[in-house]
């Protein structure tokens, strides 16, 4: 059985708001269980894995990937605080005709996994991350020397010596 994964069902961009726009695809079933696929850092709403497209096409999923702020046909935005990405996902979904839905986020998606999760707890009824990555700029950011050298920038000396005793163990 031949299953047509390649190109999204449906894609475009909704507008959440202040003038911006998220932009969206969808695979599998039209009819199925929504699902959001919030991509990881860097990636964009059609880099779904092959097995998840397939998957569900064959169990009746609507998964939809959708953009970031500033990824893909999404206007650039920077949040105050990650949370608020839960409210550009609930208009999405409002705009799509979708009540309940599960959330899946991949690395740097993570964070807005949660977030939706928690600005809509009575519809989200499952969410996942998966290898979940911390934000490394904007207020929500998580500043250590390793998400410093993960971002590209050099840590600052007397931070890591802070860092470093603040976790030594006495004795």
């Amino acid at each position: 059985m031949v299953i047509p994964i390649d190109r999204p069902k449906l894609e475009g961009n909704i507008a959440v708001g202040d003038g911006r726009q998220l932009g969206f695809a969808e695979f599998g079933d039209p009819q199925g269980r929504a699902v959001f696929w919030l991509h990881g850092t860097p990636g964009a709403r059609r880099q779904i894995p092959t097995e998840a497209r397939i998957y569900a096409e064959q169990h009746h999923i609507r998964l939809i990937g959708v953009d970031r702020p500033g990824i893909g046909s999404s206007t650039p935005h920077q949040y105050d605080r990650v949370l608020d990405f839960g409210d550009d996902l609930r208009t999405i979904a409002d705009t799509l005709g979708i009540d309940t839905m599960a959330v899946i986020g991949l690395s740097g998606g993570g964070p807005y996994t949660l977030a939706t999760a928690a600005a809509m707890p009575d519809r989200v009824v499952a969410a996942g991350v998966l290898g979940g990555v911390a934000p490394m700029v904007g207020p929500d950011a998580i500043s250590s020397p390793l998400m410093q050298l993960g971002a590209g920038r050099r840590p600052d000396p007397g931070r890591w010596r802070a860092h470093r005793s603040a976790w030594r163990l006495p004795g």
